[in-house]
């Protein structure tokens, strides 16, 4: 009678890292997760607010030192007192 073939240790799966939780950012350019408002300043001072898909939203530059920020809604953005773009 043969021997049945051994059978190799199951491979064991190494534990997926988890994913740091998102924070809204404190400001920069760069949007973080849900946070992808951009509150810009004009040169006259007003506070607008561009979002995804507006004309100008991928040229728009977040510089904190001059008070601008992201947001992570709308809403946000509005009760903080910016107003929307208009293109």
């Amino acid at each position: 009678m043969a021997s049945a073939p051994s059978k190799a240790p199951a491979a064991t799966k190494a534990p997926e890292p988890t994913q740091p939780a998102a924070k809204e950012p404190k400001g920069g350019s760069a949007p973080s997760g849900d946070c992808n408002i951009k509150g810009n300043i004009s040169n006259k001072g007003e506070k607008i607010y561009h979002v995804p898909g507006q004309q100008y939203y991928g040229r728009t530059k977040i510089d904190p030192s001059k008070g601008e920020r992201m947001f992570c809604s709308e809403a946000e953005a509005r009760e903080a007192g910016w107003r929307k773009a208009k293109v």
